[in-house]
């Protein structure tokens, strides 16, 4: 901090203070002392997030002052203070465990050269051209300003020539602050959290299959070994973590799949994975079931929406409320719509016709694909999975949805659900009946998914601001009254679905990583997808 404000013209800290700085600065140069000060500033912000590297910079820095405060200057207290700081510093080195992303760091020296080799060609032909009006001494040769360039390390140390207008003063200004960017620039590269930049393996992803389905405990489990996620496995127990990393987020698909009553251990194993990865851990669409489990590590939680789960074991068309649901499947019945379950594979001609239903579907204002908690259409996917569907009389196919297997026991559930512009009310009808068809399979409850925000007391204004920029943040996305209103139609019982971090100021950018996930196209899963059974 004395760095940045001893620059200036006026002294505005006292002359005791100003001596603890790392350099006076009549000793070298201002403009030396204030890039030190930013680089000072960068290299604490690295120590307190226990950055390994910040803590190599750190004690490097704190070492070099030791050895000024020795040599030359020996003031009684900065010597002491110094020494107290390396001493926590060598003390706690263990803390610092925190690393950076190698890559960035060498992408940062790189672009540091580069800026630097740039600057010297800059700095160099200017001082050629303006010698001979704007500097002094006048008539500078090539080489004679390239050496002046480099003996005053790019306006860092004193230069060995003196503007005559202020053209020329901007100018040796702009050398310095371009080579200054350029430090800066890597030093803040160095501290860059861990960037992963591939997917796992496949037979990582048959491993996660196998436990997920081993160990099954929600709806989104058939999304959670789709190519788009990474797996973490824990050392000391049979389960897995499905997460993705976006920017400095390790966001994990709902609950870890655990066989067994460890779910602790393998929080604490994933947690203690993205703590020196410098990733800030997530969790996305979790129950209530280890909400304690996630509060005695620390983390924080807050409610995003409601989970409709249909109880299929009491479904009936004839229940009281559904009266316009019961009129909507007799009109459609009268004017001779049918109901179909299609099984793999499906024929190419009906893959292609259901393709057309997705894009009629997607033509509608606010509809677009989704990922990360849901597929994608492609053709591939929809002729491996079977589908439900309502044909006209003409044999069109005019709404389709397509079950997948669900986590939980006795559970269905669907992924894609899309419908042309007309009839009115196709969609309604194919779940009404497709509940009746899974009764009759055998099927216990139907899950709809999540209603985002559902449930859920939004902040009063000026009250909470970083919830209040959270849900804003995500409600343009989703469909929230709509999903809500379609849904609360088949009268569900409300499941409360939470999102799970560790740090409140860390919610934006977790917002801003969902909202990339969710928007990223998803890689399709190869191979046979499991079937859809009965637990």
């Amino acid at each position: 901090m004395v760095g940045l404000l001893e620059p200036h013209h006026h002294r505005v800290v006292p002359r005791r203070l100003e001596a603890s700085g790392l350099l006076e600065p009549w000793e070298f140069s201002r403009n030396l002392e204030l890039l030190v000060a930013f680089l000072s500033i960068i290299v604490a912000w690295q120590v307190w997030r226990r950055k390994r590297t910040g803590w190599l910079a750190a004690t490097l820095l704190l070492g070099l002052s030791l050895v000024h405060q020795l040599i030359g200057r020996r003031d009684g207290l900065l010597l002491t203070l110094t020494t107290l700081a390396l001493g926590l510093l060598l003390v706690r080195w263990r803390t610092y465990r925190v690393r950076s992303d190698i890559p960035s760091i060498w992408r940062g020296l790189a672009l540091a050269g580069l800026g630097l080799a740039v600057t010297l060609l800059y700095g160099t032909i200017g001082l050629v051209l303006l010698s001979r009006h704007a500097l002094v001494p006048e008539h500078l040769a090539f080489w004679d300003a390239l050496v002046v360039l480099i003996r005053s390390a790019w306006g860092f140390l004193p230069w060995t020539v003196e503007p005559v207008s202020r053209y020329g003063g901007w100018f040796l200004d702009s050398v310095t602050l371009l080579a200054g960017v350029s430090v800066v620039n890597a030093a803040w590269n160095i501290g860059r959290p861990v960037i992963w930049r591939s997917w796992g393996y496949e037979s990582e992803r048959q491993r996660a299959r196998t436990i997920i389905q081993a160990c099954r405990n929600s709806c989104l489990d058939f999304f959670k070994f789709w190519p788009d996620k990474l797996s973490f496995f824990p050392q000391q127990v049979h389960g897995v973590v499905s997460y993705r990393i976006v920017g400095r987020v390790a966001l994990a698909l709902g609950d870890p799949n655990v066989c067994g009553e460890r779910f602790g251990t393998v929080l604490d194993e994933f947690l203690d994975f993205c703590d020196p990865n410098d990733w800030e851990p997530a969790f996305h669409q979790v129950g209530e079931q280890y909400l304690a489990d996630y509060r005695a590590r620390g983390l924080r939680f807050f409610k995003i929406g409601e989970e409709a789960v249909v109880d299929l074991a009491a479904w009936s068309l004839d229940r009281p409320g559904f009266e316009e649901l019961r009129y909507l499947v007799r009109r459609l019945q009268r004017e001779h719509y049918r109901f179909e379950v299609l099984e793999p594979p499906l024929p190419d001609d009906v893959v292609e016709e259901l393709a057309d239903v997705s894009n009629e579907w997607l033509s509608l204002p606010g509809r677009r694909e989704h990922g990360f908690t849901q597929g994608q259409f492609s053709r591939a996917y929809v002729r491996s999975i079977p589908v439900a569907l309502i044909r006209a009389p003409t044999d069109r196919i005019v709404a389709f949805a397509n079950l997948i297997p669900s986590g939980v026991p006795g559970q269905a559930t669907i992924d894609l659900m899309r419908r042309r512009h007309q009839p009115y009310g196709a969609m309604d009808v194919l779940f009404a009946l497709l509940f009746q068809w899974l009764h009759d399979q055998g099927h216990t409850s139907f899950s709809l998914g999540l209603a985002p925000l559902s449930g859920v007391d939004l902040p009063v204004i000026g009250t909470d601001p970083i919830r209040e920029h959270f849900f804003r943040l995500i409600e343009p996305f989703f469909s929230v009254q709509g999903l809500r209103h379609f849904k609360a139609k088949f009268d569900p019982r409300w499941e409360p679905r939470f999102l799970v971090f560790r740090s409140v100021s860390a919610l934006p950018a977790i917002g801003l990583a969902l909202l990339k996930a969710t928007s990223t196209e998803v890689p399709q899963v190869g191979g046979d997808l499991p079937k859809l059974q009965i637990a």
